[in-house]
């Protein structure tokens, strides 16, 4: 069983009453005891509003962090719960986790997910597309990420995405690119993005729906067969500063049965 912890950036206002001059010292100072102790890894969500209520309180940006946590940790690994894709052109987003893997020393994940949060798609101006194009989305930027990191350029002529010849490199520093966890609230859809783009089996703790009934990123995620076997195997779990779980996730290896 390995273990995971989320760091507190706001976005369940769980910075609420601390100064914002202390909410960096608040957070690497939990990131650093998780470093010294028997978490496996660390993460944090990619929003931009508080939940369940959009409110003005401070909500830390998901990206930046890693690039903190990378500078100011040793050992564990670094997570997003999860990465929207739409938020950020897939090319400029594999730029940026590569750099955050050389400066973590190869200890990036990349959860990767649709998005559903739909007041802070529509308040930053992103709209908000119906399922099946949001889905579209991750399908190519996964394509493009893979792309990436494996050969230090991306070209697609997409639907919503077009690269031509976007060089990224230096290359993570993890053999293959940086691990991919497609995220997802289950159905065919998802099943069918996260075998054709990671070689992964989605598992799930319980269904959600956003305001427009589509499934959200959070409570379910494919675990990478050949990431995963290649550390030890069982159960990963996630928790949150207050010791709720956040997430579950049952490895699933090739030849095994899939939950």
């Amino acid at each position: 069983m390995r273990f995971g912890v989320f760091i507190p950036q706001g976005w369940r206002m769980d910075l609420v009453g601390i100064d914002p001059a202390e909410h960096w010292s608040t957070m690497s100072g939990l990131a650093q005891r998780a470093d010294s102790g028997p978490w496996e890894s660390i993460w944090v969500y990619d929003h931009f509003h508080t939940t369940p209520t959009p409110i003005h309180e401070a909500t830390h940006e998901a990206w930046t962090l890693m690039a903190a946590f990378a500078a100011s940790t040793t050992r564990v690994r670094l997570g997003q719960m999860c990465t929207c894709m739409s938020y950020r052109n897939p090319a400029y987003l594999a730029k940026v986790a590569a750099t955050v893997d050389i400066v973590s020393g190869g200890r990036t994940e990349m959860d990767i997910g649709g998005g559903w949060y739909e007041h802070e798609w529509r308040a930053y101006g992103y709209g908000f597309p119906p399922a099946g194009e949001r889905l579209r989305a991750l399908d190519e930027g996964v394509q493009i990420m893979r792309q990436a990191w494996t050969t230090g350029s991306a070209t697609l002529q997409g639907k919503p995405y077009q690269v031509d010849g976007a060089i990224v490199r230096p290359l993570p520093l993890q053999p293959g690119g940086i691990p991919l966890w497609i995220a997802g609230g289950g159905g065919k859809v998802t099943c069918e993005r996260s075998r054709q783009s990671t070689r992964s089996t989605p598992t799930s703790t319980e269904p959600s729906t956003d305001s427009a009934g589509s499934q959200r990123c959070w409570p379910s995620i494919a675990v990478p067969w050949e990431r995963i076997s290649a550390r030890s195997p069982g159960p990963r779990t996630t928790t949150s500063p207050s010791g709720r779980p956040n997430m579950r996730c049952r490895s699933v290896f090739p030849g095994s049965a899939s939950t």
